[in-house]
């Protein structure tokens, strides 16, 4: 498979995970707040559990919304064709954050106004922050499954947030697994990272995955690890995915062999 072959695989594999992640946080997000007793409103007779789901489902990242979106849906149809949870019909809140954080609390707070006790959210960094403070605020749990930002689960005075939760790992750990995989399965001595040059997570992701491959390569061989970002040196390449094709392809060619 060729490399823009891969990118697209790539972006494929993103999107499943981020299905995945949102089935596991739904799954946690029922238990805990049939636990704690608190229910969404409910117009008739049926019961009725209410899960409120924030992402951007507008702009640059809509399709990162979608994947949340359509992961969510699935899971609370499956449920109700089940017989909901504990006979309570599950019945979903769409708030779009737009990536931003004042998107992110208004869409928090529409979302509690609603009826939700739970909110799964956001993807971006900025508007899970927003998230967060209304969840904190309003002593609704959140669960996000798709942000990795550190500070996420800690508040303004790096205090634990005990509402808040995430389902994947932070960016290091992320990089850290791998830049390892790379060298200790893949056994290469080069590697090019690619990321948005105005992407927070991008960023953070990038430079863990050159610390800890450069590091476990300069016990072995020598190496480079490429970045290609928003600088320019020999070693690096300015990009904006937004001047970008879809799938990157351009970019991609560019990198040395």
């Amino acid at each position: 498979m060729n490399r823009a072959g891969r990118a697209l695989g790539y972006r494929a594999a993103t999107a499943v995970t981020m299905a995945i992640s949102v089935a596991v946080a739904i799954s946690v997000a029922m238990v805990a707040v049939l636990l704690t007793g608190c229910l969404g409103d409910a117009s008739s007779d049926t019961q009725v559990l209410q899960i409120g789901v924030i992402g951007p489902f507008s702009g640059h990242y809509e399709s990162l919304g979608r994947s949340v979106r359509d992961g969510v849906l699935l899971a609370a149809e499956a449920w109700n064709q089940q017989g909901g949870v504990l006979g309570f019909e599950v019945q979903v809140v769409l708030e779009d954050s737009a990536c931003d954080y004042q998107g992110g609390r208004a869409a928090a707070d529409a979302a509690i106004d609603a009826g939700a006790p739970f909110l799964i959210g956001a993807v971006c960094a900025g508007a899970s922050e927003g998230v967060a403070q209304v969840a904190t605020r309003s002593g609704v749990l959140q669960i996000t499954p798709g942000s990795v930002n550190l500070d996420l689960t800690l508040d303004a005075e790096e205090e634990v947030r005990d509402l808040v939760y995430r389902i994947p790992s932070v960016d290091d750990d992320q990089g850290a697994v791998a830049a390892r995989f790379a060298l200790e399965q893949l056994g290469h001595e080069t590697a090019a990272v690619l990321y948005a040059e105005d992407s927070t997570y991008g960023s953070a992701l990038a430079r863990a995955f050159v610390r800890v491959f450069e590091e476990g390569e300069v016990a072995r061989r020598r190496c480079t690890a490429f970045l290609l970002c928003g600088f320019q040196n020999e070693w690096m390449l300015s990009w904006n995915p937004k001047d970008s094709r879809d799938d990157h392809s351009d970019v991609i060619e560019q990198l040395p062999a």
